[in-house]
């Protein structure tokens, strides 16, 4: 996979560049998933894999719903773009979270993505697991890190899904910090010091 200049996260008048790394920050559910639907939405129309571990939403649910409010998905098939699953059975299948095995699975995703003819992929994850007590847990500000660094080679646009009510305060300002792009409020944000992924500055 190769940079793609610029893409829609759907949800935003401002496209980011291909493999920008973004923390969406949120309160409310039903609004998260409507700016989650139209970042799914925005992936499809551009002809991306698209990625999603989730525990609000199924695949079925996501297909209904593009199929009931009739988007433009600019032509091509939202069933074979879209993968979704549940954040336990790829995050910590087996109970415990590790930052190197979590990056490697997003690696063979891609890899996958790519082998089904894919030039682009966006991918997106909900993390109340967070608030579990997971074992490794800890180690996802690091994780978030090795994203960035991850992200230098790929035209991967990564958006995570934070629920402020359930993250405690100093952890927020850590997530803050490693993004270069946060959502608040419905706004984007750039960060600039954060270290960027490898992409390019923002369209003026």
């Amino acid at each position: 996979m190769r940079k793609h200049g610029f893409v829609d996260l759907g949800f935003s008048c401002e496209p980011v560049p291909a493999g920008s790394h973004v923390c969406l920050f949120y309160w409310d559910d039903t609004r998260k998933n409507r700016m989650l639907f139209n970042y799914l939405v925005a992936g499809i129309r551009n002809g991306e894999k698209v990625i999603c571990l989730l525990d609000s939403l199924t695949k079925d649910e996501l297909l209904a719903w593009i199929q009931r409010e009739q988007v433009d998905t600019g032509g091509n098939d939202p069933d074979r773009c879209l993968f979704v699953a549940r954040p336990q059975e790829v995050y910590y299948p087996n109970g415990v979270f590790v930052p190197e095995q979590m990056v490697a699975k997003w690696q063979r995703l891609i890899e996958e993505a790519r082998a089904e003819g894919f030039n682009m992929a966006r991918v997106t994850g909900e993390t109340n697991w967070l608030a579990k007590d997971i074992p490794g847990a800890e180690l996802f500000i690091e994780y978030e890190v090795m994203i960035n660094e991850w992200l230098r080679n790929y035209p991967v646009t990564v958006l995570c899904q934070i629920n402020t009510n359930h993250i405690p305060g100093p952890t927020l300002m850590d997530l803050i910090r490693v993004h270069p792009f946060t959502v608040a409020d419905g706004q984007l944000i750039y960060n600039p010091g954060t270290p960027p992924s490898g992409v390019e500055r923002l369209p003026r």
